[in-house]
Order: structure tokens, then sequence, then C-alpha cells
């Protein structure tokens, strides 16, 4: 499986958005949040 820059550069940048501590997110702003990576991801794959 090769990896794509852009995409991996998504993944770090998503990985930073995501706080260490602080007020733990409800189920619906999780999956909120996941789909907006998914679709960042996505994205970056149709871009490379």
């Amino acid at each position: 499986m090769r990896t794509v820059p852009k995409v991996s550069a998504v993944c770090e940048a998503v990985e930073k958005d995501i706080p260490d501590s602080g007020p733990v997110p409800t189920a619906e702003e999780n999956n909120i949040a996941f789909a907006q990576s998914k679709r960042l991801a996505e994205l970056a794959i149709k871009s490379a």
C-alpha cells in the first residue's frame, strides 16, 4: 500500500487538532468530527 503525502499531512493536522485533555466530546460530536475528517481525507486522495 503506498501512502499519499497529502493524506499523511491531513492526518497529522487532524491529530494535532485533537486535544489530549479537556471536555470529553459527546457521541454526536465524535460522529461529526469523524465525518469531517473522513471527507477531508477523501478530498486529499482525489486531489493527489
